[in-house]
């Protein structure tokens, strides 16, 4: 594995996106400072923002820091990896631990964490600290699945998907319709729908019986009752 040349730091990143013009230097700088003054992080902010897409940043990280792509969905975390860790700390900077490895352990960071933080980590735990650029979105997804806050809510387990989500609320809207068609046809026993107008008297012009000869021809009779009409054609 190649070691990265360059500090970790935003602002070498933001100087990045501003030298291939990805995004314009005003929201950068607006970015950058709000991040260093206790807000968003700059990564994370960059996508949550929309200015940079997520793919995108870990690739410009990863090109710029020569680092390695190594998200959770690649390299599925080692629950004992984050055993004596400071979750709150790993939440809060949306940090996954992927392994050990004797003294080193290894995280995947959420596009890029400063060298700062990665120090801090490995000030507390004793530890090598070995980064590798994973996305914004699939961290923040893994952290809040396994290390959610106790009363918060937890996102959709990993064997989740939207077609089980989608199946189970049309079963729910199934099970609404059905109880609503039971109650109508309760409250409605007896009532049968009608096609025609009830004002419109053309509907009893016409009155379909069997022919009184016994021949089984239909005929055609007036609602009065006076002029009978020329029976129906048979067909066949």
């Amino acid at each position: 594995m190649a070691k990265h040349n360059q500090r970790l730091d935003y602002a070498r990143l933001a100087e990045v996106l501003h030298e291939r013009e990805i995004a314009d230097a005003g929201s950068i700088r607006e970015l950058l400072h709000h991040s260093k003054t206790g807000g968003t992080p700059f990564a994370v902010a960059l996508v949550t923002s929309n200015l940079v897409g997520d793919w995108d940043l870990s690739r410009i990280v990863c090109e710029t820091f020569n680092l390695p792509f190594l998200p959770v969905e690649i390299a599925p975390p080692d629950p004992e990896a984050a055993e004596g860790l400071d979750l709150g700390f790993l939440r809060e900077n949306d940090l996954v631990p992927i392994g050990r490895f004797g003294q080193t352990l290894t995280v995947c960071m959420p596009g890029l964490v400063p060298a700062d933080i990665l120090g801090m980590l490995a000030a507390e735990t004793d530890l090598v600290i070995l980064p590798v650029v994973g996305t914004v979105q699939s961290n923040q997804r893994w952290m809040r699945a396994n290390y959610a806050e106790e009363g918060t809510e937890r996102a959709l387990p990993v064997d989740a998907s939207w077609s089980a989500m989608f199946d189970d609320a049309d079963a729910a809207v199934l099970m609404d319709l059905s109880d609503v068609v039971s109650a109508e046809e309760s409250a409605g026993e007896g009532i049968e729908f009608q096609l025609t107008d009830p004002e419109d008297d053309s509907s009893g012009l016409v009155d379909f019986t069997d022919d009184s000869d016994g021949s089984g021809a239909t005929s055609s009779k007036s609602a009065g009752g006076g002029v009978d009409l020329p029976p129906l054609p048979e067909f066949g």
